[in-house]
């Protein structure tokens, strides 16, 4: 009887010591969650950048730069050309035939309106290298190939991202030519382009891909997209408009 209840009073006090552990271990973990949340409540900041007050962006000094000259610049969705002049001047056909031969039926038309906060962001992060871009989203990193870059902008898979390569036997003397019967390789005026299709060509190209102060002098590069068109190579300008 006497070692009965001493038995029972031993489980009692170590039942009573278990309680007392399990307590103590409940109250050690509950105090860790209240840690963890605190801690996650406040957000990690990379020694190299900075948070950005007024959207809460994370960037460094050199993005920061850039983004404060973005918010100088208007930002508005392209309306490139009025429909009833597409229908009139023909180019409701012609527009969806060249962009298709190049390559560029995904690309040229964008039905979806842009974020002015996405776009800054994209625009300030964005960087080039050999094998393609990074830039960052949503205050999170990302990277892409060239090849996944066209993509995603539109362009169809087969389209060659190397210009050199692609446009290897573009001749810009030859090709002014061609298009304006003209030698003169010093003036290069949209006007003198005999083609219609091509001058609308020159427009769109001008305002959508490369703007500038003045429309009135043609480049290299608006050529070459030209070349491209009547020529039907597949080729994706993507190179040449990151850097621009």
């Amino acid at each position: 009887m006497k070692k009965f209840i001493s038995a029972k009073l031993s489980k009692k006090r170590k039942g009573d010591g278990s309680s007392s552990s399990s307590h103590q271990s409940k109250s050690r973990s509950h105090e860790r969650v209240e840690e963890e949340q605190l801690h996650s409540l406040v957000p990690f900041i990379p020694a190299d950048r900075i948070l950005e007050p007024h959207d809460n962006l994370l960037l460094n000094h050199e993005e920061l730069g850039k983004l404060y000259t973005l918010r100088t610049c208007g930002f508005n969705h392209t309306t490139v050309f009025d429909e009833q002049l597409l229908d009139q001047s023909g180019m409701s056909t012609d527009f969806p035939t060249v962009f298709y031969v190049i390559g560029w039926s995904g690309f040229w038309q964008v039905p979806e309106f842009g974020v002015k906060i996405l776009s800054q962001e994209f625009l300030a992060t964005l960087k080039s290298n050999d094998t393609g871009v990074t830039f960052g989203m949503f205050n999170k990193d990302y990277s892409l190939t060239w090849s996944e870059l066209s993509t995603c902008l539109g362009f169809d898979q087969d389209c060659e991202q190397d210009i050199d390569h692609a446009l290897q036997n573009f001749d810009l003397a030859k090709f002014w030519k061609l298009i304006t019967c003209s030698n003169n390789l010093f003036v290069h005026r949209p006007i003198q382009i005999h083609n219609t299709t091509l001058r609308f060509m020159y427009i769109w190209i001008i305002v959508t891909l490369f703007p500038g102060p003045s429309m009135d002098d043609i480049g290299c590069k608006e050529l070459q997209i030209l070349y491209a068109m009547v020529n039907k190579i597949k080729f994706s300008p993507v190179k040449c408009l990151v850097p621009f």
